[in-house]
C-alpha cells in the first residue's frame, strides 16, 4: 500500500493525519515520511489497526 492511498482513506474517514500519528505513538512528521514511499507491512497492519481504532472511538 502507498502513503497516497493512505491519505485517501483518512480524507474518505475525515481523520486527520495528527490523530492518526497521535494513535500510533509518533509525532506526525515521522508519519509523513512513511507515507512517502510504499509502506513495509508492519507499518501498514499498525496504520490500518490505527484507523480502526479511531473510527470505533468516533462511533
Amino acid at each position: 500500500m502507498t502513503g497516497r492511498e493512505v491519505k485517501k482513506l483518512l480524507s474518505n474517514e475525515k481523520i486527520h493525519q495528527w490523530k492518526l500519528a497521535s494513535q500510533l505513538n509518533i509525532s506526525e512528521s515521522t508519519l509523513v515520511r512513511w507515507l512517502r514511499t510504499d509502506l513495509s507491512k508492519e507499518h501498514e497492519v499498525a496504520i490500518f489497526e490505527a484507523i480502526e481504532r479511531l473510527k470505533m472511538q468516533r462511533d
